[in-house]
């Protein structure tokens, strides 16, 4: 999970300065809109350890497959 954060860090560095938050920045001065901003981006992005599938993409085929299971038959 370190390696994981140290990434997604470094990804928002190259991808937008203005986007990044450094190190203590207090989020209570961001506002919420600023951040789903963020999560959106984040989420909806592909990553190579999920087969260039956004989380976001992952999690509707998991939801699915269980939704399948439970209401088969």
């Amino acid at each position: 999970m370190k390696f994981y954060n140290a990434y997604i860090n470094q990804y928002l560095k190259l991808f937008n300065k203005a986007r990044f938050y450094p190190k203590g920045t207090d989020f209570s001065q961001v506002s919420h809109r600023k951040i789903a901003e963020l999560e959106h981006i984040l989420n909806t992005r592909g990553r190579k350890s999920l087969g260039y599938r956004s989380p976001r993409d992952c999690k509707i085929i998991c939801v699915n497959g269980i939704l399948r299971k439970t209401f088969k038959g």
